[in-house]
C-alpha cells in the first residue's frame, strides 16, 4: 500500500469515528471482560458492581448489560518468514482455527493474511467455512517453495483490518496473530493507536514467541515488537498471550517437520478457549465522564461489593486509555 493510501485511510477512519464520538463526548460505551481468580468468566453483574475514577473525579455508571452478540472479529494472521517454519506457524494455525471453531454462531468472521502487504482477504460476506477453508490450505503450504524475503508490516496490515470494520461498532474486535515484529509498515504505531482509540475497536494478540524473544530480546530493524503491541492491546481493551512452547528444546531451526507436544497443543487450546471468550461475550457499560477530554485521557475501573469495598480478586479488561473527542474543545 503505498503512503498515499494510508494517509486517506488514516484520515478516513480518525474523522468518522471522531464526529461519532462528538455527538456525545460525555457519554460513552465501553467493553469490559471479568474473570474471577481462578480465570472464570464473571456474567452476573451490575452497575452497582463498577466504579470508575478519571483525573481523581468519579466517572459515571449509567448501566452495565452482558452482552453474548452478536459480533465482528477479524483474524489477522502473519505468514512472513520469521512465522512460517516450524512449531510456530502451527501454534498460530491452531490458535486461529480454534477461534473459528469457538467464536459464537452469531459472529461474524474475517480472515486476512499479511506479510509486507496484505496477500489474502475473506470478508464478512463469506461464510465461517470459507475461513476454515482457507486456514486448512494455509496449513499444508509448502512454504519453504516460495521465494522471497517476506517481511512484516504489521501496523499496516492492522489498519487494512480496521478498514474491514467501518463504520465501526461495539463490540467488533481485531485478533492479531503474529511473533509481532514489524520490519515493513509505513503506518506509525501513534497513527495505529490513535485509530484504534477513535474507532473503539479492541485489538487482541497471540504471539508464539521462541525464548530469546520472549526474553524480550529484539529483532534487528524492527519498528515494532511484542511490547508495543501488548500496549496496543491494553490500551484498547483487548488483550495479549505471549506463547512460548516446549519446541525451545529442539529450537525452529531443526531439520524436518517439528510437531507440537501434548503439552503445547493443550497450552494452545486453553489459551484459544479464553481468548474466543473474551472476543465473544463482555460486559457493555455506558458511563458518563465527568469532563471533555482535551487527549486520551487515562482512566480507572474497578469492582466493588455492595458496601462499596474494592474487590480485588476479580480481574478486569477494558480500554485503559479514553479517546479524545476530536472536536476541537479545549
Amino acid at each position: 500500500m503505498r503512503k498515499p493510501a494510508l494517509a486517506v485511510l488514516l484520515f478516513s477512519l480518525v474523522s468518522t469515528s471522531a464526529a461519532a464520538q462528538c455527538d456525545s463526548c460525555l457519554n460513552r460505551t465501553v467493553t469490559v471482560n471479568v474473570f474471577d481468580g481462578t480465570g472464570n468468566p464473571v456474567k452476573s453483574l451490575g452497575k452497582a458492581n463498577f466504579r470508575a475514577v478519571m483525573h481523581k473525579r468519579e466517572v459515571g455508571i449509567v448501566s452495565a448489560s452482558y452482552d453474548a452478540g452478536p459480533h465482528r472479529i477479524v483474524i489477522l494472521l502473519d505468514t512472513s518468514g520469521s512465522m512460517i517454519s516450524g512449531a510456530k506457524w502451527k501454534a498460530a494455525v491452531a490458535v486461529a482455527e480454534a477461534l473459528v471453531s469457538w467464536a459464537s454462531p452469531q459472529s461474524s468472521l474475517a480472515l486476512l493474511t499479511f506479510t509486507d502487504h496484505v496477500e489474502d482477504k475473506i470478508g464478512f460476506s463469506h461464510g465461517r467455512k470459507e475461513v476454515a477453508d482457507e486456514l486448512a490450505k494455509l496449513e499444508s503450504t509448502r512454504w519453504r517453495e516460495i521465494k522471497g524475503p517476506r517481511k512484516t508490516a504489521v501496523l499496516d496490515a492492522l489498519l487494512e483490518a480496521l478498514s474491514l470494520l467501518q463504520p465501526a461498532h461495539s463490540g467488533d474486535a481485531i485478533c492479531l496473530i503474529s511473533d509481532s515484529y514489524d520490519n515493513a509498515s509505513e503506518t506509525r504505531q501513534s497513527q495505529m493507536n490513535q485509530a484504534l482509540l477513535t474507532s473503539g475497536v479492541r485489538l487482541f494478540g497471540f504471539a508464539p514467541l521462541d525464548r530469546r524473544e520472549s526474553g524480550g530480546s529484539s529483532v534487528p530493524m524492527s519498528r515494532l515488537g511484542p511490547g508495543q503491541v501488548r500496549e496496543l492491546t491494553e490500551t484498547t481493551g483487548g488483550s495479549f498471550y505471549a506463547f512460548t512452547a516446549l519446541w525451545d528444546r529442539i529450537g525452529f531451526s531443526a531439520p524436518g517437520q517439528v510437531q507440537l507436544s501434548p503439552q503445547d497443543r493443550e497450552a494452545l487450546l486453553s489459551a484459544s478457549q479464553v481468548l474466543s471468550f473474551e472476543l465473544s461475550e463482555f460486559y457493555r457499560l455506558q458511563i458518563a465522564l465527568p469532563e471533555v477530554p482535551d487527549k486520551a485521557r487515562r482512566w480507572t475501573l474497578e469492582l466493588v461489593d455492595s458496601g462499596g469495598k474494592r474487590n480485588p480478586h476479580f480481574q478486569l479488561v477494558y480500554p485503559r486509555l479514553l479517546a479524545n473527542c476530536q472536536s476541537g474543545e479545549k
